[in-house]
């Protein structure tokens, strides 16, 4: 009965591990969210939330920065309205903001759309909601 413990433990063990090493990373990022006269500080923390969510199916990631810079996502959501999904698919601009992040990829385990052992910075997060009062989700990501 012990010994059958011990392995079922040991087995949750290896299943945890291999799983938190399977999701991309965001508990250490830092975020800095500037002063904005578009959305209020829980909109923006709230679009914060949508891109950690959307890191983790980023295998072998680590998010480093994650910020919020109104003058960077205003020339950014006016490419995205004019030539990127934003011109096709009904969003308005008001219901669009765009965050920028730097983080790492691992040398292993790595996404094979990531490069692994790379850093990739000023990576943009086009985040979006179908009304002022519908939560945020990631729309698009990229350079």
């Amino acid at each position: 009965m012990k010994r059958a413990r011990v392995i079922a433990g040991l087995v949750l063990a290896v299943f945890a591990l291999l799983f938190y090493t399977q999701i991309g990373k965001t508990h250490n990022v830092k975020v800095t969210i500037e002063k904005s006269e578009k959305y209020t500080t829980t909109e923006i923390e709230d679009a914060v939330k949508a891109v950690k969510r959307k890191f983790w199916n980023f295998k072998g990631g680590e998010l480093m920065e994650l910020w919020y810079s109104e003058k960077e996502s205003n020339a950014h959501i006016e490419g995205y309205m004019k030539s990127g999904r934003g011109a096709s698919n009904g969003v308005e601009p008001e219901n669009v903001i765009v965050l920028f992040s730097n983080f790492k990829v691992r040398s292993w385990g790595a996404d094979a759309t990531l490069e692994p052992n790379s850093t990739h910075t000023g990576w943009s997060w086009i985040v979006i909601r179908d009304s002022k009062t519908d939560k945020w989700r990631v729309d698009d990501w990229g350079y």
